[in-house]
């Protein structure tokens, strides 16, 4: 994406039931803009160096971020710091739930800033770390689950802002970070270098994976391994035309995710870097599959699933999935399928939501 192009979107924005629409995306220099609304933050790194590094604001949802260091103590290892960047709504009179971003393989985590501030403005506190190191002697972006419990434990004895609700954790990984947030969800450390000896906790309502599966990766044909995550929700969000994690897998490891809160959609035209800020991040392996949709448009509808599957299941109402699906305005059209089992509320089992 060029800086300065205008990309325009027709998705509506729900925050707390409201519906906000949000017209125009405009990439200009160093801050982001909907309905020529703008304003700086105190963000220092939170955008890919094409689009500047400072924050931006979404519809009249003002989305402020900052950078901290998270301390995480990897097995038989010293301490390390991770940046890590959070992303949160403006108005801060109520605890958030927090989720937080696992960084798929070589992708640095300013790649995902456009999803993390979109995803925050439905009312979410999201936080996305790097973590630097070197893996199979390949020194990269390798994330771990045990992030996830290094930003609790942190965000617990000293919370950078007030208003996070660390009781209710939500871990959303891309690829790499999905099979780890897979692993987390099922307290299942089948691939070490990736769990570094996670243990899932109470605090851990659900996990989300785009461009996820677990298998074991010595076999052929596929065998995919056997995920329990007790009462917490999983959701699988595809692209349908991802050529390095195939959809084929995360419908493999769908059917032997064994809980009765679980979903898995296919988006038409996406392909694996459907979440990031462009469709090949600097350092990543790209995709041979070419997107067809919009890449922005992509990014919002994903955001709007992601929030739809955690509000309904935090709040057992259907009511999320009506408001942010039913009520989206945008490309509807890529929706292959979309197969829902809750069994806390009624969703929607139909190809595609209500245009």
């Amino acid at each position: 994406m060029d800086v300065g192009k205008t990309v325009n979107i027709e998705g509506a924005f729900i925050v707390n039931n409201s519906v906000l629409i949000g017209t125009e995306f405009n990439l200009k220099g160093n801050l982001f803009a909907v309905n020529n609304i703008s304003i700086d933050s105190n963000a220092s790194v939170i955008c890919s160096s094409s689009f500047g590094n400072d924050s931006f604001i979404l519809s009249n949802i003002t989305i402020k971020s900052e950078v901290v260091n998270v301390p995480h103590n990897p097995p038989n290892s010293s301490v390390v710091y991770l940046p890590t960047t959070i992303y949160y709504p403006s108005e801060l009179s109520r605890k958030y739930p927090l989720v937080i971003l696992l960084q798929g393989a070589q992708c640095p985590r300013s790649s995902y800033s456009i999803f993390c501030g979109l995803l925050a403005q439905y009312g979410f506190v999201v936080a996305a770390s790097d973590y630097y190191r070197r893996v199979d002697g390949d020194l990269n972006f390798w994330t771990s689950a045990r992030v996830i419990n290094s930003i609790e434990d942190a965000f617990r004895q000293n919370p950078p802002i007030p208003s996070i609700d660390v009781d209710n954790i939500i871990a959303l990984g891309h690829s790499l970070g999905g099979a780890a947030v897979l692993q987390a969800v099922g307290d299942n450390c089948f691939v070490p270098s990736i769990c570094e000896d996670y243990h899932r906790r109470a605090s851990l309502k659900g996990i989300i994976g785009f461009g996820a599966n677990l298998r074991n990766y010595s076999v052929t044909p596929d065998q995919f391994i056997n995920i329990y995550p007790g009462q917490r929700f999983v959701a699988y969000l595809q692209g349908a035309i991802d050529g390095v994690a195939f959809p084929s897998r995360a419908m493999g490891t769908f059917d032997v995710t064994h809980c009765t809160s679980r979903s898995i959609a296919m988006y038409e035209g996406m392909n694996h870097y459907g979440i990031t800020n462009t469709v090949h991040p600097p350092g990543a392996n790209p995709d041979p599959n070419k997107e067809t949709g919009d890449h922005m448009e992509g990014i919002n509808l994903v955001a709007a699933s992601a929030a739809a599957n955690i509000y309904s299941y935090l709040l057992k109402t259907d009511s999320a999935f009506t408001y942010l699906l039913a009520g989206y305005r945008g490309d509807t059209s890529r929706f292959a399928s979309l197969d829902v089992q809750y069994t806390c509320c009624l969703l929607y089992t139909s190809p595609r939501p209500r245009d």
